[in-house]
């Protein structure tokens, strides 16, 4: 299971890291104002990857979910950061993304809210991996609109 929760830190790693692209736009307040919520979600990212390595505890996937809403609670940020004129439709890609890593992340806590164990039996680990795996199709769906808003930013 720990490599499940590996490949979502590496995908929110992966996004966090594209809008780091950005700086060359560094003039734009929009832009340095999205950058700046990337900078602020870096230390979270850590955090996330720290705590993997204790998740199969309940101590550990408690600060999984702590961690997973200050992730979340940081990209809304970018939503509440004001687009020029001309940025309307950046701000509906960031809204899109916004929305699948909330759907997304409610699929990993509803996981991690059934401790793993041994005990788990099959029907209960196939539930357990189907809302992992929905959860990773909505973590890539919020990475493709993410980084479709970063394209648009960056093509103004």
């Amino acid at each position: 299971m720990k490599s499940i929760f590996r490949k979502i830190a590496c995908l929110s790693l992966a996004a966090l890291v594209a809008l780091g692209a950005l700086t060359g736009c560094g003039k734009n307040s929009y832009v340095s104002k999205l950058n700046e919520v990337t900078e602020a979600c870096n230390p979270i990212v850590d955090e996330f990857n720290t705590a993997l390595k204790n998740f199969e505890s309940e101590e550990g996937a408690g600060q999984i979910g702590d961690i997973l809403d200050r992730l979340q609670a940081e990209y809304k940020k970018i939503l509440e950061v004001k687009a020029p004129k001309g940025y309307e439709d950046c701000t509906e890609k960031f809204q899109e993304a916004a929305d699948k890593l909330d759907a997304g992340i409610a699929l990993y806590k509803e996981a991690l809210a059934t401790p793993i164990s041994d005990e788990m039996t099959a029907e209960e680990r196939k539930a357990y991996t189907e809302k992992i795996s929905q959860g990773d199709d909505l973590f890539k769906e919020y990475q493709t609109a993410y980084q479709e808003g970063i394209n648009l930013v960056n093509s103004k």
